[in-house]
């Protein structure tokens, strides 16, 4: 167990507009852990800092004599000439890569000098000072190698407060009514295999499923993107809301929120639409949540998506989809997340695509015996030979095969007299 020899257990920077919050905070710390010694909040050593050359004097504090800096970010925090000072100490722990040092917090989405998209932070606003207090007392034992609750359990079982710090369940919010649209039964898959994708996808956006999400991975060539343009015309002909980002050629964020701004319109985008900076990158995960109406979200070519665009989808996006219960993704590309690796694994299932080369997996489509115009497995075994099983390239040449067929097949007879 870590051994604590520095003078403060917490150390809260924060701006002051911030103060109601953080005073909450620092007065239920004080508590919890036995003096407000142990917390290292302005108001608690007032007489300590009414100094000359408290500005050299408060960050060595913040660096050097605190077990866990919580750090309150918000727009002010930057504007304030104490934060600034405090920050140069938490900078340098972060240069030192001393990052379990650091809890951070915010209050919203403005851009902070050394803070980015991929940083871990608690929501404010989701949490009240009470709930902030349990989280922070539990990143304290984890630090320290206890048990995560250790600093929770009361060792006064009569002890009481007018606030409790530990979790408190929250009343289930009243769940959307979702109108998923029904299984169109009478729609005909028009591509060779892939039945056991699309009948699960059929499935996923009419609500049937605990997973909202599909990963499709595949090499080149295996038709991922036919795929996903027949998953978007199924979910046109069910009259479900869809839009596809396609990440090549590396589009930059901003590049693609314009196409989701095009496609999703100010109905479903209320806070995002009219973003300037990057909080729209924040904002438009709220927007989602709030949605009643599902969404179908597809992102093509995943392998080219910049390192940005992947933290924001894997470490922004899809850990708050089970808060987003109307939207389904669906995520396609030759490497694809590793569900494995993530929390949110829970909600996807995945599926490999390989090429399609054997004729009685196209004979349904070209050749079954009463269709107009049947192609005999000869000819798409000639084909698939050709393309080696190619699926985008197969189809267009059978169906091209077929249609010349067709077009001789109605030429008129000759007059033979």
């Amino acid at each position: 167990m870590k051994e604590k020899t520095k003078r403060f257990r917490v150390a809260l920077s924060f701006p002051g507009e911030k103060r109601e919050y953080v005073e909450s905070v620092a007065k239920l710390l004080a508590k919890r852990l036995g003096s407000e010694e142990k917390i290292l909040y302005d108001r608690f050593h007032t007489a300590e800092f009414a100094r000359k050359r408290l500005g050299f004097y408060l960050p060595k504090l913040y660096r050097d004599e605190s077990d866990l800096i919580v750090v309150i970010l918000c727009a002010d925090y930057e504007k304030k000439t104490w934060c600034g000072l405090e920050w140069q100490a938490i900078f340098d722990l972060i240069a030192e890569r001393q990052d379990d040092a650091l809890m951070l917090f915010r209050a919203d989405e403005a851009e902070i000098s050394g803070v980015y998209i991929t940083d871990g932070y608690v929501p404010v606003d989701a949490f009240t000072p009470a709930q902030a207090v349990t989280l922070i007392l539990q990143r304290l034992a984890i630090n320290e190698g206890l048990r995560r609750d250790h600093y929770l359990e009361a060792e006064d079982s009569s002890a009481s407060s007018t606030e409790d710090p530990r979790p408190v369940s929250p009343k289930p919010a009243a769940k959307p009514a979702i109108q998923w649209p029904s299984i169109a039964d009478d729609y005909k898959w028009p591509l060779a295999d892939r039945k056991e994708e699309f009948a699960f996808f059929q499935r996923m956006i009419s609500g049937q499923t605990k997973q909202r999400l599909m990963l499709i991975d595949g090499d080149t060539n295996t038709g991922k993107t036919v795929c996903l343009t027949e998953f978007r015309t199924y979910a046109r002909y069910v009259g479900m809301r869809e839009t596809l980002l396609d990440f090549k050629g590396c589009p930059a964020l901003d590049s693609l929120f314009e196409v989701l701004k095009f496609d999703l319109q100010r109905e479903i985008l209320r806070e995002s639409y009219d973003c300037k900076d990057a909080t729209w990158l924040y904002k438009i995960i709220s927007d989602l949540q709030r949605l009643d109406a599902p969404l179908l979200l597809i992102f093509d070519t995943y392998q080219h998506a910049s390192d940005s665009t992947r933290n924001w989808i894997e470490n922004t996006l899809l850990p708050r989809m089970e808060r987003a219960p109307a939207v389904v993704v669906v995520i396609a590309g030759q490497d694809v997340p590793d569900l494995k690796k993530y929390p949110w694994g829970a909600l996807a299932i995945s599926y490999h695509l390989s090429r399609i080369e054997k004729v009685d997996e196209w004979r349904p489509l070209f050749g079954e015996e009463g269709q107009a115009n049947c192609l005999q497995d000869q000819h798409i075994e000639m084909v698939l030979h050709i393309t080696k099983g190619e699926p985008g390239q197969t189809y267009a040449i059978l169906e091209s095969f077929r249609k010349k067929r067709q077009k001789i097949g109605d030429r008129p007879e000759p007059d033979r007299k």
